[in-house]
């Protein structure tokens, strides 16, 4: 069987001109819900059912991400829940839960290409119409959509991949990769205190083959590592006339 992580689903039957068969026979049923399996896929998107339409009431979906030894990062595109009233329980009436277990970043051993301290997963619900905070977990993310009978507005639209090592910062630090042949992307979240801002400094960076479109450190101000309007910089070098190599964050989230 197969499980779908939006409502749409293509099948394309090929046949040659010299040999037959009895052929096949498909049936498929409508639900909401998947476990995909991102070592397969890598990358997908999961919408609410009907999107960008309102959804149905009564609904109860399970969305489960698997990557084992590999941080999901996922972040909302669209989001529009229904939301409570100032007063009420929040979130009691329509909402999306994620269950995640973020990897907090811990000083490399050294000439380590992935070093993780694992944090005891946590459940996070949300609703309304402003979109959470690009979301991280490793190994597996949960996902949960729940409706009432009542009113629906259009859901939600989000986006997932993989990063192969990284981390989450919430304390002073130094990161440093070693010298490697192999293609990784790595994501490091930095969080500092409220109303705190971050600063950081490059010390070394030198990009392979100067090819600076493959081999280069971005700089994001906040969490969310897909929007182009976030992006500070990127960094290919640390030497040379006009080249910065210091960074100050807006708010309290970097990447």
């Amino acid at each position: 069987s197969i499980d779908t992580t939006t409502n749409r689903f293509k099948v394309l039957f090929k046949t040659n001109p010299s040999v037959t068969s009895d052929g096949f026979k498909l049936s498929w049923t409508k639900k909401c819900g998947s476990v995909v399996d991102l070592s397969v896929v890598g990358t997908g998107t999961i919408i609410s059912p009907n999107y960008p339409k309102p959804y149905q009431p009564n609904l109860v979906c399970n969305y489960t991400l698997v990557a084992l030894g590999q941080i999901i990062y996922g972040v909302f595109e669209d989001f529009n829940i229904e939301g409570s009233m100032s007063g009420e329980i929040p979130c009691r009436f329509d909402n999306v839960s994620l269950t995640v277990t973020r990897p907090r970043f811990v000083t490399p051993v050294p000439n380590s290409r992935l070093y993780f301290q694992m944090q005891h997963p946590q459940e996070e619900v949300y609703c309304g119409n402003q979109p959470p905070q690009p979301i991280y977990s490793l190994n597996k993310l949960e996902m949960v959509f729940r409706t009432d009978m009542y009113f629906a507005p259009k859901g939600f639209l989000f986006k997932y991949f993989t990063i192969k090592c990284g981390g989450n910062i919430t304390s002073p630090t130094t990161i440093s990769e070693p010298n490697s042949t192999d293609f990784r992307s790595c994501v490091w979240f930095v969080t500092a205190p409220p109303e705190k801002v971050i600063t950081i400094k490059i010390k070394t960076m030198e990009a392979r083959f100067v090819m600076c479109r493959y081999n280069n450190i971005k700089l994001y101000d906040g969490h969310n590592v897909t929007n182009a309007s976030s992006l500070i910089d990127t960094v290919c070098k640390t030497r040379g006339p006009g080249v910065k190599t210091r960074f100050r964050s807006s708010g309290n989230l970097m990447a």
